[in-house]
């Protein structure tokens, strides 16, 4: 079972987009996790990896009851920000997901951080939104 567990919670952390989400939380930006995650894995991620202090708020899929690219996982998501779709920048690794969002009039991008690409690639997107990385 500890077997199990392990590869479970074998997430491959991506530590410069952790830095980019600190620089922009330190900026006063208000960053967001919204993931598909069953409750063990959101767990993880929340208490192991400390997301809950990294990000303002978090929405997983398994606490919602919905999932992306659902639209009404993105309304709850509005709703509890309070906020209009065209106040938020949704970045994502998946097509399908970022037309979701894109479809409701949210701000979306794609983003496949890799490593050292990571930096690149968020600061490409955010300097489109008026965001710079290096202020």
């Amino acid at each position: 079972m500890q077997e199990v567990l392990h590869a479970w919670t074998a997430i491959d952390v991506d530590r410069e987009l952790l830095e980019i989400i600190c620089t922009l939380k330190h900026a006063g930006l208000r960053c967001c996790l919204a993931t598909n995650q069953e409750e063990c894995r959101a767990q993880y991620m929340s208490d192991t990896l400390d997301y809950r202090s990294l990000f303002a708020k978090q929405f997983y899929s398994c606490e919602l009851g919905l999932s992306k690219p659902d639209p009404a996982y993105f309304r709850s998501i509005l709703a509890t920000l309070d906020l209009s779709p065209e106040r938020v920048l949704f970045i994502n690794d998946t097509q399908i997901n970022v037309a979701a969002a894109a479809a409701m009039g949210i701000r979306a991008e794609r983003c496949v951080p890799v490593g050292l690409k990571s930096r690149k690639q968020m600061n490409d997107i955010l300097n489109r939104y008026g965001v710079s990385l290096d202020e």
